[in-house]
């Protein structure tokens, strides 16, 4: 009966452990640094960026672009007239 018992308890860890294992395996995710990744699916590949933001000089942040690979949009140009003409 006891043997019973332990086997289960046994099967049980090594599921859990097999889990575990499997997720940080099969998870792309994450890579050997540890830095998080964003996935991108496109027609041609399959791509992984960074998850970082640019502070762009006037405060606005811009993401990276997926479609140029994950090269940061360009910061909004401010089109306020320095002098404008009355």
């Amino acid at each position: 009966m006891r043997k019973k018992y332990l086997l289960i308890i046994l099967g049980v860890v090594v599921l859990i452990v097999a889990s575990v294992g499997a997720f940080f395996i099969l998870n792309p995710a994450s890579n050997s640094s540890g830095e998080k990744l964003i996935q991108v699916t496109t027609p041609e590949e399959t791509v992984y960026c960074p998850m970082e933001t640019k502070i762009c000089p006037d405060g606005n942040i811009v993401i990276q672009n997926n479609e140029d690979g994950c090269a940061f949009y360009e910061c909004p140009v401010d089109v306020t007239l320095t002098n404008p003409t009355e």
